[in-house]
């Protein structure tokens, strides 16, 4: 299992986990490197810790490893799998998501351009926040904070409870 402040190790890059951070933690999986960063940066910067990558293998067993409070997936665009560089959909690795967290509990947040109408009933029930790539960073902090406060108070019954507090951006 990752130690805290150990790197998460991405097949384009090598960006540091900040679970030291206060802040609710979050798994970022975008395979642009530029875009994952500096969305991961803006998370940040509102008071989330936050880890992330662009492998679809790497965030699977992270999501299987490692108690988070979310994880924000860009459900638009194809991922690598294994050395062979074959591809997984956005879709398909939300499902494999959503089986891992049932595990342990994190909620399941999508970065899309696609409408919530457009998307089939099954993937609705199973993603807790929708995030419109069109929404402006306060709409998508306060969304995702809704979700993540649904996601804490399902899990109150348990050990398994986390407190969800305001991100930075919020606390004003």
């Amino acid at each position: 299992m990752r130690q805290p402040n150990e790197a998460l190790h991405t097949s384009d890059a090598l960006l540091p986990l900040a679970w030291e951070h206060p802040g609710p933690q979050l798994l970022v999986i975008m395979p642009a490197l530029e875009g994952r960063k500096e969305f991961s940066e803006r998370l940040s910067e509102a008071g989330y810790a936050v880890a992330s990558t662009g492998s679809a293998c790497e965030a699977l067993d992270y999501a299987e490893q490692e108690l988070m409070d979310g994880i924000v997936l860009d459900l638009d665009t194809p991922y690598e799998v294994g050395a062979r560089q074959a591809m997984i959909s956005g879709f398909r690795l939300l499902e494999l998501l959503w089986r891992a967290a049932r595990a342990r509990p994190a909620a399941l947040v999508v970065l899309t351009a696609l409408d919530y109408a457009e998307l089939d009933d099954v993937l609705r029930r199973r993603v807790d926040a929708l995030l419109s790539r069109s929404g402006t960073m306060p709409q998508i902090l306060a969304r995702l904070h809704a979700a993540l406060t649904r996601v804490a108070q399902r899990r109150q019954s348990g050990s398994l409870a986390l407190a969800v507090p305001p991100p930075a951006a919020h606390a004003e």
